[in-house]
């Protein structure tokens, strides 16, 4: 990320996201699905970092913006103090008070390791060295720029009535010149979108992304809407995602 000399091991995911997925002491592993591949486990606390991937500097950095993440998406979202709005398809939380700019350069922070790194399991995150840069470049002088740089929606699951416990594979998609990755990590879904400048400045749906006025909308799924992603995976059938009406 910067000149600095002595890189370290790097997690890629923050820790914090995957931590409701380990089980007891002894048995914190997990089963990860990959198409065409054999199911296999692997320990929670040796998984998404690579040796080597950033400075000693540059993690601390980073982390400062990650600790913002953890107590917002764990605890503020957690508490239910906040308006829900129900619409025919899904509910949606209205929330105040959000720093701009430690919670938009957390999440792209995630994003741009995803993009910058060898590991197997983010080959779908592919920015191209001008966006690896613009956005290693932001998240080292601290410059959240505008709202439609990189905008970045958020949603999250019922806690109660899904299977919130999972880390399904990053999706890549193209809608009108745009390209959006999207995050499923335990009961979150995170969606990068990436483009031109013109192709940004259509995108209209500002309530639901980070900016400067503090307040975010972000989308509550119905119920078993990650099992129907799972499932999707599991039995290779997209018929079992739940789809809403636009």
């Amino acid at each position: 990320m910067s000149e600095n000399i002595g890189l370290v091991k790097s997690h890629i995911y923050p820790k914090f996201l995957f931590k409701d997925l380990k089980g007891l002491k002894g048995n914190d592993k997990m089963v990860q699905l990959r198409p065409n591949d054999k199911i296999k486990q692997k320990r929670m606390s040796d998984y998404f970092y690579e040796e080597g991937l950033l400075c000693k500097t540059c993690e601390i950095k980073i982390s400062v913006y990650e600790k913002y993440l953890e107590n917002f998406l764990f605890k503020e979202i957690e508490s239910d103090n906040y308006f829900i709005e129900e619409t025919n398809s899904f509910s949606i939380i209205h929330l105040k008070n959000i720093d701009y700019k430690q919670y938009k350069l957390g999440l792209l922070s995630i994003l741009w390791r995803s993009s910058i790194t060898n590991h197997l399991d983010y080959k779908n995150v592919d920015l191209g060295d001008k966006h690896n840069e613009r956005i290693r470049l932001m998240i080292l002088n601290d410059d959240c720029k505008e709202v439609n740089d990189y905008p970045i929606l958020t949603s999250i699951m019922d806690k109660e009535n899904d299977l919130i416990n999972t880390i399904l594979p990053i999706e890549k998609s193209k809608t009108n010149g745009i390209i959006q990755y999207t995050f499923y990590i335990n009961k979150f879904g995170f969606y990068f979108m990436v483009g031109s400048e013109e192709k940004m400045n259509s995108i209209k749906y500002y309530d639901f992304l980070p900016n400067h006025s503090g307040n975010l909308k972000i989308m509550k799924h119905q119920k078993n809407y990650m099992k129907g992603l799972f499932e999707s995976y599991l039995f290779n059938d997209s018929s079992l995602r739940i789809k809403y009406n636009k």
